[in-house]
């Protein structure tokens, strides 16, 4: 979006993402995505293209936090 807040868009699709939080340098959003009864942690691109998951525990997995 604008600095104004005009020209919002969704960048996730499905389920409840939440918690997002960008990289260090503005590169990346990390955040949690739930579908169905499974919690994931995905990262993607700022304009929201190139969308993964992220694999750590193999549980349920919130709340995902850059670290310097």
């Amino acid at each position: 979006m604008k600095p104004d807040g005009s020209d919002a868009r969704v960048l996730s699709d499905g389920g409840i993402n939440d918690s997002p939080q960008f990289s260090p340098d503005g590169r990346y959003i990390l955040y949690s995505s739930r579908k169905g009864n499974e919690t994931s942690v995905r990262f993607m691109l700022r304009n929201g293209e190139n969308k993964r998951e992220l694999h750590f525990t193999g549980t349920d997995e919130e709340q995902p936090k850059f670290m310097p």
